[in-house]
């Protein structure tokens, strides 16, 4: 009951432009404060800080300028074993803590850290360059094409038939999870050191070597989605030892080379 009376407390202050989010002893309210000016923004704030106050409560509040921009994280490392995975769950909870949506998307074919089945604003899922190829032909009007790959099962055949097409295949899906506003905050489990790089340079090495097509537009649609810092950033995760910083900034290096957002 006091949950709702929290709830209720700071709508009758801010109405439709609060998103309030409440776990355990934990109050998250995200603030759209669009239009007003620094004084009006203050007294919001405080408002709804006051209305969300309830003994025994931890009460954050979060103004945004407009409502919550979505944004995809691709969190890699230089080194296995730092805690990319832990870092990766921690930032889709924190996440819900402010009351947005989130997804956690897993590339390894590890088991997800999170537990979504309590939460519906809380998603996860594992992509493979198999399922993707699946979802594609599906989307595409070829669903007899897809079932018979998988009936004969060649789907990891194909979908892995030509150098970079298995990450292409795997990076288009998450495309089109951003493009479809799957959630306010996508946040990828990526693999580690190379496999990472190599995996975010593959749609440049593919636009460069494909004349025409669907590959083509699909390896220019990712580049635009991993060369937009509103839409894209890396998370470089590593530990206070010599090896795993000297990796990573390594890692950065190159990624840097790439063009990549971090």
């Amino acid at each position: 009951m006091l949950e709702q009376d929290i709830k209720a407390a700071v709508a009758a202050v801010a109405g439709e432009r609060a998103t309030v989010r409440i776990e355990g002893h934990r109050v998250g309210v995200v603030v759209d404060a669009s239009g007003l000016d620094a004084k009006a923004r203050d007294a919001l704030e405080a408002g709804v800080r006051m209305a969300a106050a309830a003994p025994g409560y931890e009460v954050r509040v979060v103004l945004t300028a407009e409502r919550p921009a979505r944004r995809l994280i691709a969190v890699a490392s230089g080194k296995g074993g730092v805690g990319k995975s832990t870092v990766a769950a921690t930032l889709v909870t924190a996440a819900r803590k402010l009351g947005l949506s989130a997804l956690l998307v897993e590339t390894d074919g590890k088991p997800l850290l999170v537990d979504p089945n309590d939460d519906p604003g809380l998603t996860a899922r594992t992509i493979t360059p198999a399922d993707a190829l699946a979802e594609y032909l599906d989307g595409s009007g070829l669903r007899r094409v897809s079932r018979r790959l998988i009936s004969a099962g060649i789907v990891d055949v194909v979908a892995s038939a030509s150098p970079g097409i298995d990450n292409l295949l795997v990076l288009g899906k998450i495309k089109q999870l951003e493009r479809n506003n799957a959630a306010d905050l996508i946040v990828v489990d990526a693999p580690a050191a190379g496999h990472a790089l190599t995996m975010l340079r593959t749609p440049r090495a593919m636009a460069d070597s494909v004349a025409v097509g669907p590959i083509l537009q699909q390896a220019n649609d990712v580049l635009s989605m991993l060369n937009d810092e509103k839409r894209c950033q890396v998370m470089l995760v590593t530990l206070p030892e010599s090896t795993p910083v000297n990796e990573t900034v390594e890692t950065r290096s190159e990624e840097h080379t790439s063009e990549l957002q971090s």
